[in-house]
């Protein structure tokens, strides 16, 4: 199943009626101010973005830092949920973790984003 199947599933499950979906000419994208309504109404916040992993081909004793991450601040981060498509272990992980961060209220509003 593609990522982007599994959460447009989830933004109707879990959105119901408690938030309005931004309209804008790209499909599933909106304005920062819109993103900031949202916010303000108590919107999830949910960051897909993957989890950069040490290369596996460094020369030994070369030293590795982590990428800084840049997320929108008090969002929940579900690392690598957001490929192309998941695998069964992958799902259920991201299905756990949204029924998780919204209490299985499934009216919450999720916002997922990935960069």
């Amino acid at each position: 199943m593609r990522p982007t199947a599994v959460v447009a599933m989830w933004l109707v499950a879990f959105a119901g009626n408690a938030c309005t979906r931004p309209r804008s000419p790209e499909r599933g994208s909106f304005t920062t101010a819109q993103a900031e309504e949202l916010w303000k109404t108590g919107a999830i916040f949910v960051d897909v973005l993957p989890y950069v992993r040490r290369p596996a081909n460094l020369p030994p004793g070369t030293i590795w830092r982590e990428p800084e991450r840049m997320n929108i601040p008090g969002s929940v981060w579900l690392p690598d949920t957001g490929y192309g498509a998941l695998s069964p272990t992958s799902e259920g992980y991201l299905r756990g973790s949204l029924d998780h961060v919204t209490d299985g209220d499934k009216h919450k509003c999720l916002v997922i984003y990935c960069r």
